[in-house]
């Protein structure tokens, strides 16, 4: 059995044609293989970054306050509990089944309040925290970005971010450009 051409049938002109196409396929993937193989890449731990700035310490302070004031007012609700529960458990034996009733729902009620206090001042501090580093992670952004686009970085890692996802396992540290972003910063 003979083997097929894959230009069996067609004319020179076609045959020219089809090759011409082949080669500059090959030579578009070899072309960008190779210029991605000469792109930079450098990469930065934004939490270092973060942490870093004079206006992240004054943020943490002013959170870390609100966080204590909230604990503070969970205690004194969760202590309010447990007084209810001891004045209930001895005064159970001498209650009415209404009196009973009543204080049995006067404690559940108590319990879902302080549940419900603590779920929200977590989150309304969690959501005062974010709305308080949105502004510094916007100058940290701004600050890769113009460090990349001055010393002609393709791609600036997050070392933090891509090492929580397992994206990033490792990281040569010639390859920082940490120093560069802080100084854009002014953190020197």
């Amino acid at each position: 059995m003979r083997k097929r051409s894959i230009f069996a049938g067609i004319n020179k002109k076609d045959k020219m044609k089809k090759i011409l196409f082949i080669l500059t396929v090959a030579v578009t993937i070899l072309s960008s293989t190779v210029v991605n193989a000469q792109e930079k890449i450098g990469f930065v731990r934004s939490s270092e970054l973060l942490t870093a700035m004079p206006q992240f310490k004054a943020i943490e302070t002013e959170i870390n306050q609100k966080s204590d004031l909230a604990q503070a007012q969970i205690k004194s609700l969760e202590m309010e509990y447990t007084t209810m529960v001891q004045k209930y458990q001895a005064d159970e034996a001498i209650m009415t089944d209404i009196v009973r009733e009543s204080r049995i729902q006067g404690i559940q009620d108590l319990k879902m309040r302080v549940e419900a206090y603590y779920e929200k001042s977590q989150q309304d501090i969690l959501n005062d925290r974010n709305a308080k580093l949105k502004p510094l992670l916007k100058l940290v952004n701004d600050a890769i970005t113009a460090v990349a686009k001055e010393n002609g970085y393709a791609y600036i890692l997050d070392y933090d971010a891509a090492g929580q996802t397992g994206v990033l396992v490792y990281a040569d540290d010639s390859k920082s450009v940490m120093g560069l972003v802080k100084a854009k910063l002014g953190l020197q």
